[in-house]
């Protein structure tokens, strides 16, 4: 759907305290590459994993069931918000889809101990299971994906 958009419609913002669609898809593009990024980091070091328990899934529970709340807003950290001058939609879904290939090649070798153990320092809750990140991924772009089609219904196409 968004392939037969112009950068300009995609870069219209509903009002002036919303974001363009374009900034959407640049921070759900940061946030996955900051995930890549601090992954190949952790796993780059052979630090002593620690098995994941009953206050990791609490934590995760949490998170999950934030996202869930339509109502709510949720302030982006500001080096995952999307630039007041997003790139184009090219530029922009060129990189996701690296992004994208370069998350699949990490996780996919990944053990079962490695993926479930508390791995992933998530800025919002602390440690949690690294398959517990995913999911979060998961909702996160569902939640933004609802407020992409909600921007574009009010913007001119």
């Amino acid at each position: 759907m968004l392939d037969t958009l112009s950068n300009p419609v995609l870069s219209q913002r509903p009002d002036e305290s919303s974001w363009c669609v374009l900034q959407v898809l640049d921070h759900l593009e940061k946030i996955e590459l900051a995930t890549f990024s601090y992954l190949e980091k952790k796993l780059s070091h052979d630090a002593p994993l620690k098995k994941s328990g009953f206050m990791t899934n609490v934590k995760s529970f949490a998170l999950h069931n934030a996202l869930r709340i339509p109502f709510a807003k949720y302030r982006a950290p500001k080096r995952l918000m999307g630039g007041e001058e997003p790139r184009s939609y090219d530029e922009i879904k060129e990189s996701w889809t690296t992004t994208r290939k370069k998350l699949e090649m990490i996780l996919e070798p990944m053990s079962e101990e490695l993926i479930h153990a508390e791995f992933f320092n998530n800025p919002n809750v602390g440690r949690i299971k690294i398959i517990q990140q995913m999911s979060f991924l998961n909702l996160h772009f569902d939640r933004h994906r609802k407020q992409v089609d909600k921007i574009i219904s009010r913007v001119d196409t």
